[in-house]
């Protein structure tokens, strides 16, 4: 059926052709732009995710960019370093030389000084973008919240979508050659604690004397036959316990064994001491006349314990002493002793140095046995004094401090420590250590502070010409100096490594967020240009049946034609 009025086959015509220039203009716009995805309504989650994307490798680049700036300022603050520990070297070899006694001190303090002009120089002039690590203006180089410097290392979106920029940081206190405040490699340390009150050229080092009485020597005297010096000897006795008590018989025959004569006579205070020795290990005492001494005008001798008893006393004592040479002679022991050193406890004093300040960032250690047991360690930081002391300052400026502050810090270890005025006595409490005599005993030892020994002198104001320092304390300065920037050069080396490997971390990241981007996005060029062909046939195919359907009508016409 014909109408004049609808044409249906015309409209189906036009209606596939509208398809198709849809469909084909898609297609152009894939294959023009290389993109199936350009628009949010091409697909809502694949170009939401693509545009995110994109964005955070921009900020990826900027931060890489970033990353290129710290990167030259590591590297300029780096060389810098470098070119400092060359002339620092050769200022101490000026100064080595200086010590040869023929050289000429204003000459090669001439050729300091063009060191020390060189080395302000490199560090005024490291800078790159304004920024200079080695000539620095902190308010407190030994604050680490304000000597830090931070440089842009990475941008990161995490699981939950939150993004963030992270940084690297880089410690000023270890690379800056010159402060205006101080504490530069190129400077003297503010924080040095000297002689610690003492404590480090006189650490406390004591024990008691054996147990030990002395007597002086009222011979010379002859043993008879009949004749004999008896006595006990107690060994060890305290408050702790009675001791161990043995009985002592000298004669003749024991004389004449021990001094190799036969007419029983004792000539001096070295063969008597002879003889009582060997007494003393016939009767099985663990004690011995450890010496012989002239003293007070006399020659001496006398009895030492060897605390080996096993008792916590260190003493000897005689009692119950007779003796049938004339008028009771008994060489001296029936006048009692001269000297007597029992049952002591260890004590001592320290003088009491310069005084210092101790510094939030600085401690000193030392180690301490007492009663020979094994050393303990013990560090005092800036809490530990002002918490002694009750101040905020760290400041040490007495006997009387120092005293407060290692009471406070060896609390129960066993040691009274007090103030003398002047310096620091240490005794052994003996409700802690009750052992006496020689092995009452304590040593501090292993006395340093956390920043070694610092120099005295900033590098510019050395001169040899001066006797103010002296040219062995430049050379440690100096070397101190050296090492310091050595491992400012080495902490800057490890961030020069971490930036390499971030800046490449971030290529391959940008890499990896393009290539993932083209796999939501992109278009198949192939696909694309096979279905664009298909659709400019199926569009003429269209168009020649818009083109048969429209002429069915004009067979109408032609019936009405005359």
């Amino acid at each position: 059926m014909t109408s004049i009025l609808t044409n249906a086959s015309a409209s189906a015509a036009i209606s596939a052709l509208r398809s198709i220039n849809a469909g084909l203009q898609n297609a152009e716009g894939r294959v023009s732009s290389g993109l199936r995805v350009q628009e949010a309504s091409d697909n809502v989650a694949y170009w939401s995710i693509a545009t995110t994307m994109r964005s955070d490798n921009k900020a990826i680049s900027a931060a890489s960019d970033a990353l290129g700036v710290g990167a030259a300022k590591v590297d300029v603050a780096y060389n810098g370093l470098e070119s400092v520990i060359d002339v620092l070297s050769e200022a101490k070899a000026k100064l080595v030389g200086a010590k040869e006694t023929s050289m000429d001190l204003d000459k090669i303090q001439g050729e300091l000084n063009a060191l020390k002009d060189h080395a302000s120089g490199i560090a005024r002039s490291a800078s790159f973008s304004g920024t200079n690590w080695l000539n620095t203006d902190i308010a407190d180089m030994y604050d680490t919240s304000l000597s830090k410097a931070s440089v842009v290392s990475s941008f990161i979106r995490d699981g939950s979508g939150g993004v963030s920029v992270n940084q690297t940081d880089v410690d000023l206190s270890g690379i800056s050659l010159i402060n205006s405040t101080g504490g530069g490699i190129l400077q003297k340390d503010d924080r040095a604690i000297g002689d610690i009150g003492g404590l480090r050229s006189n650490p406390p080092d004591t024990y008691a004397f054996f147990g030990r009485d002395r007597y002086g020597f009222t011979g010379p005297a002859s043993f008879s036959a009949f004749d004999k010096v008896e006595f006990d000897i107690t060994v060890d006795a305290s408050v702790y316990s009675a001791g161990q008590t043995y009985h002592v018989e000298i004669d003749q025959a024991l004389v004449n064994q021990v001094t190799g004569r036969n007419d029983g006579l004792v000539p001096n205070h070295v063969r008597w001491s002879n003889v009582l020795a060997y007494a003393l290990y016939q009767a099985g005492v663990p004690a011995t006349n450890g010496y012989d001494e002239p003293g007070g005008g006399s020659e001496g001798y006398g009895f030492i314990s060897r605390e080996t008893t096993g008792e916590l006393g260190s003493s000897v004592s005689i009692a119950n002493l007779t003796s049938t040479l004339t008028g009771g002679n008994a060489f001296g022991l029936e006048a009692g002793p001269t000297e007597t050193n029992n049952n002591e406890y260890a004590s001592t004093q320290m003088m009491f140095g310069n005084s210092f300040k101790l510094h939030p960032s600085v401690t000193f250690s030392f180690e301490l046995s007492i009663t020979n047991d094994p050393a303990e360690s013990f560090t005092v930081t800036r809490d530990d004094v002002d918490a002694a002391l009750g101040t905020t300052d760290g400041v040490v400026d007495s006997a009387a401090d120092m005293a407060a502050i290692l009471n406070n810090k060896l609390a129960g270890k066993g040691l009274i420590i007090s103030d003398t005025g002047y310096g620091v006595r240490i005794d052994i409490d003996p409700a802690v250590h009750p052992v006496q005599g020689y092995r009452s005993t304590f040593t501090f030892s292993g006395v340093r502070d956390s920043i070694s020994n610092p120099p005295i002198f900033d590098f510019k104001d050395i001169d040899i010409t001066s006797s103010a320092i002296s040219l062995d304390a430049y050379i440690d300065g100096v070397e101190y100096m050296i090492g310091e920037a050595i491992s400012g050069g080495a902490s800057l080396g490890a961030v020069q490594q971490r930036i390499e490997k971030q800046l490449r971390f971030s290529a391959n990241m940008s890499d990896a967020i393009d290539s993932g981007i083209g796999r939501l996005v992109d278009a198949d060029m192939e696909e694309e240009s096979s279905r664009f062909a298909a659709l400019q046939t199926q569009r003429l195919l269209a168009v020649q049946s818009l083109s048969m359907a429209n002429s069915a009508t004009q067979g109408i016409l032609s019936l009405f034609e005359s």
